[in-house]
């Protein structure tokens, strides 16, 4: 994933944030490490900035603890995927059941 800077800003801009060369380069480094897009980065800003009741004034001190809080942390599959996951399981297995029948009475034919 190829993120810049000015992405990171148009991000921030859009949440009348905003940040030096040094905090966006950081972000940018979290975006590379946990696989994330300039628009998900700010994202988690947000929302761990406003759940700290911090103002949304960057900092590399800030950017480091939510690094720490948010995003070190293992990411749990949501229900409605592993749902989804079962039931395309649960299919397949039908399926296969399906086809074993289907040999089965070619066989005795």
């Amino acid at each position: 994933m190829d993120i810049n800077i000015e992405q990171i800003q148009e991000h921030l801009e859009e949440f009348c944030c905003s940040a030096d060369e040094k905090v966006l380069n950081k972000m940018k480094e979290l975006c590379f490490a946990y696989r994330c897009s300039a628009e998900d980065i700010v994202d988690q800003w947000i929302a761990f900035s406003t759940s700290k009741n911090c103002t949304h004034q960057l900092s590399l001190t800030l950017l480091d603890q939510m690094e720490k809080e948010e995003l070190m942390k293992p990411k749990i599959p949501n229900r409605g995927n592993l749902l989804t996951l079962y039931v395309l399981l649960y299919t397949i297995l039908q399926l296969l059941i399906l086809l074993v029948i289907i040999l089965k009475l070619i066989r005795m034919t």
